[in-house]
């Protein structure tokens, strides 16, 4: 420990200095002292020296450097599987005694080391409260990430994952496991020996239909330990069978893909029911059957992208409204489009108008039949023209140069929900090529994405919506969108964000307009596990949205049991969570009461049945074993983990490590420095008062 100031040493005697002198002419100059004697004179001097001297010392501030040091133990971290393929194999009995033995290690490690506990399957989560082994999906290369998060910058002696291996959503733990620069023991669970199973090992088919049409759906198939024989595949939509067909099983193990070609014969939302034959012996008849839900629409809408010449922004718009089953893009260049326009729901001008006539033509045409348009600007643009067409949005001063700018999502926007994902993703988008000018827009405009400059939102609209003119409007001020695409697999691996944002604009455009002041949106499918979740806007008489009115929901299941839900006030809007629900098909009804108004909303969803741990019912024993290799640890049966705590101990690599901080104290807050200057100050007054002085 040691005092530290930031002054020059010559500061110290000035304070000394300055503390003799005010003493001294105290008691040696002040006439009232002088009648007291050499001694006591000298004593009462020094007391007052020494508190001038701290007073004037802690003016400057001096702190208090100390150091603390502290051990840190290595830290092992017990992770154990929660996932429902470990019951398969196993009674009650047997899980009990092994939750004992775990809990034996757990503390036999204790006592050297710092032990944390984890659980995983669907996700990973600390502690090992909930250990049940129920979940529906196991993920390693997430308890993986969440050891990597927690502990990389932290004394990680090892890993011990207690695991059948059995993976079926996530990275390969493999490869997912390279990032944890420590050993890996695994704690071989399940059981490795061949069952006789049937299962339906997967169901590729799309998520919408179109009334009247033949679907695709095709059906993968496995079997282990038949050596032969058949089962009858059949298909099954209200309880009556619309496809059957025989499967005869060749050499174990077996797989086949079965193709078939189903009709969608009746508009809505539709279960059908997918099951394999069940044979005596079988491990597990659970995977045996599979349901699947298609939502069977009316028709699909025609959209139109009519562009100037080739770009790659055509072929990104394209891929993101195709990926949505309802729409239906094509693509066509304005010197050689001879069809017609009314034909279409929406059109897309790519850097059009352009001044030709053909462009003058097509613009007209739009507007006679009221066409909903969506103008994306560009180089080729003409921009005399494109101001004539009174989109809300104007562009002066232009004088062919172009600018980088980035976006974000305008808070104001209302015409349709945005999510957090969406927002967030906006923001890292790369920048689009702008027209530079003076922009001029109407309070009419509606903007979803305005222009930013560094991390400046300047107001100035990038991607808008007129919606007070005859027809629909949208805009988007830049050509580039391609490269939001490219980056939004770049960054989640997947092109979501980017096509959802174009295929609700799409929507937004191409639908009828909603006059209705009570609107319920939420999704038409669910997993099982997940938690069913609806929003909803409610509007006055004035079409102001409003959320000082009670909103209710009434879910109805197919079996004609029914279940209330109230909405809750978020903002300006509502919201409900109804939790997990088994799989189905589900109607509801929503109701709310504004101004003694009684205003409804109906949908339809379905929650999709998981069978990830059925599918694979053999432990993977060679998986755990590559993956304590690697990382230079061993893996052991269940009956043998009471070796771990000596193998772990072994490993002359996890030692504790020792922390030393500095901390830095003001001297001022150290309180006894106070009762020494009080103590100082009250012997000097009480030896002054008792010699006749104050």
């Amino acid at each position: 420990m040691e005092v530290v100031f930031d002054y020059p040493t010559w500061f110290l005697l000035l304070c000394v200095l300055g503390a003799l002198a005010g003493a001294g002419f105290l008691y040696m100059r002040d006439r009232l002292n002088r009648h007291f004697g050499v001694a006591l004179r000298s004593l009462l001097f020094i007391f007052r020296a020494v508190v001038f001297f701290l007073l004037a010392f802690f003016l400057l501030k001096p702190l208090i450097k100390s150091f603390e040091r502290t051990v840190e133990k290595p830290i092992i971290v017990i992770a154990q599987d929660n996932s429902n393929s470990l019951m398969l194999h196993q009674d009650s009995t047997l899980i009990i005694s092994y939750r004992a033995e775990l809990d034996a290690l757990r503390n036999q490690l204790t006592t050297d080391f710092d032990v944390r506990v984890m659980t995983f399957g669907e996700h990973a989560r600390e502690g090992w409260e909930g250990l049940d082994f129920s979940e529906q999906s196991t993920n390693i290369s997430d308890v993986m990430d969440e050891v990597y998060n927690r502990y990389s910058n932290r004394n990680l002696g090892a890993v011990i994952m207690a695991t059948d291996g059995i993976f079926n959503s996530g990275l390969h733990p493999q490869y997912a496991g390279r990032k944890i620069e420590a050993p890996v023991y695994t704690i071989a669970l399940g059981d490795t020996t061949p069952r006789k199973d049937v299962l339906i090992n997967d169901i590729s088919h799309n998520r919408m239909a179109y009334l009247g049409n033949k679907f695709p759906v095709e059906v993968k198939i496995d079997a282990y330990g038949m050596n032969g024989g058949q089962s009858v595949l059949t298909v099954k939509r209200k309880g009556e069978t619309v496809y059957s067909e025989p499967v005869v099983f060749g050499q174990d193990p077996f797989t086949t893909t079965v193709s078939l070609l189903l009709t969608a014969e009746e508009s809505g939302l539709q279960r059908y029911t997918v099951h394999i034959g069940e044979h005596e012996g079988e491990v597990t008849t659970v995977n045996n059957t599979r349901s699947i839900f298609i939502d069977v629409l009316d028709g699909r809408q025609k959209i139109l992208i009519l562009a100037d010449s080739p770009h790659p922004d055509l072929g990104a718009l394209k891929l993101a409204i195709n990926n949505n089953d309802q729409y239906e893009a094509e693509t066509a260049l304005i010197n050689d489009f001879d069809g017609k326009l009314a034909d279409y729901n929406l059109v897309i001008l790519h850097q059009l108008p352009n001044g030709s006539d053909r462009s003058r033509s097509a613009l007209n045409e739009l507007q006679a039949g009221k066409i909903p348009t969506l103008i994306v600007l560009g180089g080729k643009t003409n921009f005399n023209r494109f101001n004539e067409e009174r989109t809300g949005l104007e562009i002066k001063g232009f004088d062919g140069t172009f600018t980088e700018m980035n976006t974000s999502i305008h808070e104001g926007f209302t015409l349709f929900l945005i999510d957090d994902e969406t927002r967030k993703m906006v923001k890292k988008f790369p920048p689009l090529h702008v027209p530079f000018g003076d922009l001029n827009f109407s309070p009419g405009l509606s903007t979803l994405l305005q222009q930013r400059a560094g991390i400046l939102d300047t107001g100035d609209p990038l991607m808008a919506f007129n919606t007070q003119s005859e027809r629909k409007v949208g805009i988007i001020a830049g050509e580039g969108v391609w490269r939001w695409r490219l980056f939004n697999f770049l960054e989640s691996g997947n092109h979501d964000v980017f096509d959802r944002l174009i295929s609700k604009t799409i929507q937004f455009l191409a639908s009828h307009d909603d006059k209705s002041r009570f609107r319920v949106d939420g999704n038409s499918d669910f997993l099982e596990n997940e938690e069913v979740s609806f929003e909803a806007e409610v509007y006055n008489e004035s079409f102001e949205l409003i959320n000082d009115v009670s909103v209710q929901m009434e879910i109805t299941n197919e079996s004609g049991e029914k279940y209330d839900y109230a909405f809750t006030a978020s903002g300006i809007r509502y919201r409900l969570n109804a939790g997990s629900l088994p799989s189905g098909n589900y109607s509801y009804v929503a109701r709310t009461q504004p101004g003694g108004t009684v205003l409804t909303d109906k949908g339809e969803f379905s929650v999709s049945e998981i069978h990830l741990e059925n599918v694979k019912t053999r432990a993977d024993h060679r998986l755990l074993y590559n993956l304590s290799e690697a990382s230079g640890a061993a893996m052991v049966m269940p009956s043998n983990m009471n070796t771990l705590p000596e193998l772990i101990r072994s490993n002359e690599s996890l030692q504790s490590v020792s922390h030393e901080t500095k901390i830095l104290q003001d001297l001022i807050n150290v309180k006894w420095i106070l009762f020494v200057i009080l103590a100082l100050l009250s012997v000097e007054w009480l030896l002054r008062k008792r010699n006749g002085t104050y």
